[in-house]
């Protein structure tokens, strides 16, 4: 969530009256990075006492507390001649009709549900009222639930005009109705969750002290092998992973961490330990099913990519991107483990509504899963090195790499292309984008073509490995979720973009592809069955060079363009010409490599 508030606003002191800790602490922490001053209480009695002390210019409430409720501290606080004209907007979980009226009475500026409101629209509703744009008179959010609701301070969504269906009698057919989103799984349930898991599933000990020497920069290989020696358990998984096909082979014996470390090297034991770490915190239960199995194997993935993308310098700590891969999923993680058929019920939705889980999170979960993501890493006290790269991905997670600012958020986002590309997810509806050279090398970040072949190998091994998972399981695990097709593409990107490319990637693992340049002839198109083409922005000289080559080879073979968000790519009066904007899907490429198949 990005907002700006005014330089006046910024100074405004917000109070959050809330006896859950996590709820308070986490309205507190979205309001301070928003430039307001913070202060917190657990009940009515020790909201009055701190506003003793300290001068308060809004408050937000909570209902259900203990000692002193929402309901009788506002009664205090409108009895008050010095504070009665302080705007309270309330906060809570309560869907008691006669709280509502008796808040409305009391003068309630808003009223929000726990289970349905986002931070941004109550740092938006707080904006407005501090900045005097919102009128005096009282503002209620309904509490009957709404099909489909929209937050109040967005404006109306316009759909995009659809092409009507006409059915076989010549009548023109209605569009089907996209399914609403209810809300599954209440916010409070959400945040009651991520105390839980917290609680018990801290890094503690032994591993919390290799994420802490991973992410300091001075670690010595004496330090590490130390610390591992005083959890046996622990060191035990890590040599059992040593052993393993990924590192030396199922038929190598290790006894001991210092074997371990000499046979596979320091950094492959410290990467083994997180990895044996972070995992154990979050094990996956056969009833999860094969997709959270999936979640971890793209974690993995992503981890190990992260290492090959990150160059090595003294800014970055050695293993620092290897933590990152491996901790940015937790937040979807914990929410396949903790409430697994909700979460089935968000997909299938999102599937029906031809979008992302990712799209229906704030409406189905009470919580966007960027803020979810930030609550979980920050109660995990991962250090900022780690935390703080996911979090700024996990707010652009779906956008191309030119939103992700930092060096690690960036190459968090490639990884995550790639990962997606190699189809190590759960889902074949993840984005997938190109990387522009300038992007990269402003990131330091390679542009040159990375070999992935055991990226998918590697990542089932691990899992493998670390669940313990059946020859059956481990098949089918290392089955991809789409076959590859028996075609060849031809694929011409422009010079604008990497050789570092996922969408190629994507393309390598749903068919054979024949790579083209702008020095392609004619000649060079005969047994291709379609072909693929990667445009900039406001250039489509290499799609204008797609067509003529066709046209001179004398075939007819489908051209799929891929250009930018809200670019309109070249729109010939050809046939057999699309365009599509990336980030694309290995669901929609794979409608096309059947298509070509299928011919």
């Amino acid at each position: 969530m990005t907002l700006t508030t005014s330089p006046i606003i910024s100074r405004k002191t917000i109070l959050v009256i809330d006896d859950e800790e996590l709820c308070r602490e986490m309205t507190g922490d979205c309001l301070s990075t928003q430039g307001f001053n913070t202060l917190e209480a657990d009940d009515g009695h020790s909201a009055l006492v701190e506003m003793g002390r300290s001068h308060v210019d809004l408050i937000v409430l909570d209902h259900e507390m203990p000692g002193m409720d929402g309901l009788s501290f506002l009664k205090t606080l409108r009895a008050d001649p010095q504070r009665c004209r302080i705007p309270v907007i309330m906060l809570t979980s309560s869907t008691s009709k006669d709280v509502v009226v008796e808040a409305m009475r009391l003068g309630v500026r808003g009223y929000l549900l726990k289970a349905r409101f986002t931070m941004a629209e109550l740092v938006s509703r707080i904006n407005a009222i501090l900045s005097g744009s919102e009128p005096a008179q009282h503002v209620l959010m309904s509490t009957a639930p709404k099909p489909a609701a929209m937050p109040q301070h967005l404006p109306p969504h316009r759909p995009a005009a659809v092409r009507p269906r006409s059915g076989p009698d010549g009548t023109i057919a209605a569009p089907a109705a996209k399914p609403a989103v209810p809300n599954l799984v209440t916010r409070s349930a959400i945040t009651e969750a991520i105390l839980e898991i917290t609680s018990t599933k801290t890094l503690a000990g032994v591993v919390a002290e290799v994420v802490a020497l991973a992410g300091s920069g001075h670690a010595s290989l004496g330090e590490l092998t130390g610390i591992l020696k005083r959890d046996p358990v622990l060191s035990s998984r890590v040599i059992q992973l040593a052993c393993s096909s990924a590192y030396l082979g199922s038929k190598s014996k290790l006894a001991t961490i210092d074997e371990a470390v000499r046979a596979v090297g320091a950094v492959a034991i410290r990467d083994l330990a997180l990895t044996v770490g972070i995992f154990d915190s979050f094990p996956p239960d056969r009833a999860d099913g094969m997709d959270l199995l999936r979640c971890w194997q793209h974690a993995f993935g992503v981890a190990a990519a992260m290492e090959r993308l990150v160059p090595r310098s003294d800014r970055v700590a050695a293993g620092t991107p290897h933590l990152i891969g491996l901790c940015h999923d937790l937040g979807e993680i914990m929410v396949r483990q903790r409430f697994p058929r909700e979460y089935a019920t968000a997909v299938e939705l999102a599937n029906q509504n031809d979008c992302s889980v990712y799209d229906h999170f704030p409406a189905a979960f009470g919580i966007s899963m960027s803020e979810l993501v930030e609550t979980l890493l920050r109660k995990m006290k991962l250090p900022a090195v780690i935390s703080d790269p996911i979090a700024e991905f996990s707010k652009s997670a779906r956008l191309p790499l030119e939103a992700h600012g930092s060096t690690l958020a960036r190459a968090l986002a490639i990884a995550n292309f790639f990962a997606h590309a190699l189809e190590l997810t759960a889902s074949v509806e993840e984005p997938i984008a190109p990387a522009l050279v300038c992007d990269c090398r402003t990131a330091l970040l390679p542009t040159a073509r990375l070999d992935w072949s055991n990226s998918r190998a590697d990542a089932t091994t691990t899992i493998s490995a670390l669940s313990k998972l059946k020859s059956d399981e481990a098949m089918a695990l290392s089955r991809p979720s789409i076959a590859k097709q028996t075609c060849n593409v031809g694929y011409m990107r422009d010079h604008a973009f990497c050789e570092l490319d996922p969408i190629e990637a994507a393309l390598e693992a749903l068919c054979d592809v024949t790579t083209l340049d702008k020095a392609a002839r004619p000649d060079d198109l005969h047994g291709l069955s379609g072909l693929v083409v990667l445009c900039p922005a406001a250039d489509n000289s290499l799609a204008a060079e797609a067509l003529r080559l066709r046209g001179l080879a004398g075939v007819t073979i489908p051209i799929l363009q891929i250009v930018p968000p809200k670019s309109h790519g070249l729109m010939p009066d050809a046939m057999a010409f699309e365009t599509i904007a990336y980030p694309v899907t290995l669901k929609r490429l794979s409608r096309y490599i059947s298509m070509l198949a299928q011919a």
